[in-house]
């Protein structure tokens, strides 16, 4: 799956760009920045956010952004705590 990653061409704005949302975010929300400025970067990106952290997932939703589960992805184990 690393691999698979690894071919996909990301590009990510800058975090500096990201942070004045995630902020905003983060205090309604009471979230940490590391877990708002993904709410953020899922927002300015317009993608679905895939989280297993329910405190996230709440925070994104309010915030219109529309979220996967997990569970959508056959090699994820949620018994196991990650991937097969």
């Amino acid at each position: 799956m690393i691999n698979d990653l690894s071919e996909l061409a990301i590009t990510t704005p800058p975090a500096g760009s990201l942070l004045p949302r995630a902020f905003d975010i983060g205090i309604a929300a009471k979230l940490a920045i590391y877990d708002s400025i993904v709410i953020a970067l899922a927002e300015q990106l317009e993608c679905r956010l895939i989280t297993v952290d329910q405190n996230q997932l709440a925070a994104a939703i309010a915030n219109g952004i529309i979220c996967k589960p997990i569970q959508d992805f056959p090699e994820f184990n949620l018994n196991g705590g990650g991937a097969r």
